[in-house]
């Protein structure tokens, strides 16, 4: 029988010769930097059972390109420095932020002094424990097992969004408030969860619309809430001018004294700050 399909192959009528050719590049040639890629990918089929132990990630409730990341980030294969070192590649190596050398994908997403209180305004409580052992998969799957596929959402979203905060800082320099990150990832999620009929937006009756300062004037709204975590509040100012348009934000997480007045008074206090700060 494989006599028959051999014979069954047409040859082409060309005087070209037979050549060898390296079936891992588009080109067709061999090379060092495809058996580096050839062998990356055998270790992490190996690893997590090939595409098949990707699964949930592609079937994550959040947009594809938060998906193509959080790939990317279990892959372990960000251009963060440290990784950027080991392809030697020129260029920035060093956080943005803070200009620790050794900037991975933990440093730049969960361990950076300019991401922490992003993740202390989450309520999910401890999350050392998901990525100060393992690879980043081990992170992502820790993520997956010990949130619901709502707060799952929201994690995916607020690593893409801290990511896409650094990246504006190295190609616009532009450094973009930390809480604002935050505000986007849950607006992001809320919105995105609600197109998939998962999250029902909530009706709010009677509740008055915001109502612009003056012109050349700036308002403060200022609010405490409590969360997951009851020992703990959220404070949180923002500050808009008479187009609505976003001038400056503040947020801090103080000890919970179990009344919501003392709240309040601690929010107003830390409008105050911002507006004596900006004088």
């Amino acid at each position: 029988m494989d006599v028959a399909l051999i014979l069954s192959i047409l040859l082409g009528r060309g005087s070209l010769g037979d050549r060898w050719v390296w079936d891992y590049s588009n080109s067709g040639l061999f090379s060092v930097r495809s058996v580096y890629h050839l062998i990356h990918l055998s270790d992490r089929s190996s690893a997590s059972g090939g595409l098949l132990g990707w699964n949930f990630i592609w079937k994550a409730d959040v947009p594809p390109r938060i998906r193509v990341f959080l790939w990317r980030l279990a892959s372990d294969i960000l251009p963060t420095g440290v990784g950027l070192r080991l392809r030697h590649s020129a260029g920035l190596i060093a956080c943005s932020f803070c200009g620790s050398p050794d900037e991975d994908a933990r440093h730049a997403l969960f361990t950076c002094p300019s991401v922490c209180a992003a993740w202390d305004s989450t309520g999910f409580g401890d999350l050392d424990s998901w990525w100060r052992a393992g690879s980043p998969e081990c992170w992502v799957r820790g993520a997956h097992g010990a949130l619901s596929r709502e707060d799952f959402a929201f994690f995916a979203t607020l690593c893409w969004a801290l990511w896409w905060r650094q990246n504006r800082l190295v190609w616009e320099g532009v450094v973009q408030p930390m809480l604002l990150s935050v505000i986007f990832a849950r607006a992001a999620t809320t919105t995105f969860l609600e197109s998939l009929g998962m999250m029902t937006a909530p009706r709010c009756v009677g509740v008055p619309c915001w109502l612009p300062p003056g012109a050349s004037c700036v308002k403060l709204n200022f609010d405490g809430a409590v969360r997951k975590d009851p020992n703990r509040v959220g404070l949180g100012v923002v500050a808009r001018d008479s187009w609505g348009v976003l001038n400056d934000l503040r947020a801090d997480l103080v000890p919970h004294f179990g009344c919501p007045a003392v709240s309040e008074a601690l929010a107003a206090r830390l409008a105050v700050d911002l507006a004596v700060a900006r004088g």
